[in-house]
């Protein structure tokens, strides 16, 4: 599947070039003002040659993160999503062993945000491992990756999802197993876009007397129509 060239113009123009395996069907700017963080590696990969590494340090701020207790290092979609709008989407996501908590803090590893209002679903690392998180069904958090699962190996992610303000639709399979498949309201705003990388917040609360630089490894991202061309 060829990418779109707006890809690879607007990472290289903030000293960020993606390969074209790693990225399909959709495209990302550095989020804010990041210049630092984020990078292809070798190893590990889901697949291919190289997968996208970020690296969150403590201090890396962007705009207001740091007056507001947060930090970030994030790539956001240069795209959007609107009203009655049905997408696919896919990546796999590592975690590596030497990860530290930030917990009561909280950690979130991709987002899908609302231009100009709140976020609409969030991915969040607590202690019982990677949760799902959405504003319109308050109470119904599930666990997508078990804490005792989720280090050391790649997951693969697929989320399904039918944009509405009143009749929309979320399907989640991780690694294969649907966890999620339920109808409910997935966004309040007009647009909405992805978010990918480590963003963490309420710093403050972290139960740790120096915040620790944390390493997320991401590959695969794909964003189509149907579940077969993701898993191209």
């Amino acid at each position: 599947m060829r990418v779109p060239s707006l890809l690879f113009t607007a990472l290289f123009l903030l000293g960020f070039t993606a390969d074209k395996a790693d990225v399909s069907g959709w495209s990302f700017v550095v989020s804010k003002d990041a210049e630092t963080g984020v990078s292809t590696v070798t190893m590990p990969v889901r697949d291919g040659v190289t997968a996208i590494a970020f690296t969150l340090r403590p201090g890396s701020c962007m705009g207001n993160d740091c007056e507001n207790d947060r930090e970030r290092i994030e790539l956001k979609q240069a795209q959007y999503q609107t009203e009655g709008e049905t997408w696919w989407y896919g990546w796999s996501i590592y975690v590596p062993e030497e990860f530290v908590s930030i917990w009561p803090g909280r950690t979130f590893l991709g987002q899908f945000h609302q231009e100009g209002g709140p976020p609409a679903m969030l991915f969040s690392l607590e202690p019982t491992g990677l949760v799902f998180e959405t504003r319109f069904a308050r109470g119904a958090e599930p666990v997508l990756i078990p804490a005792r699962a989720l280090k050391g190996r790649w997951h693969d992610i697929a989320v399904e999802v039918k944009w509405s303000k009143s009749s929309g639709h979320v399907k989640i399979e991780i690694d294969g197993v649907t966890l999620v498949d339920r109808a409910q309201q997935t966004m309040s705003e007009d647009r909405v876009y992805f978010k990918f990388g480590i963003y963490r917040a309420h710093l403050s609360r972290a139960a740790l007397q120096r915040l620790p630089v944390q390493t997320v490894i991401y590959d695969r991202l794909r964003r189509a129509s149907s579940k077969d061309e993701i898993m191209r």
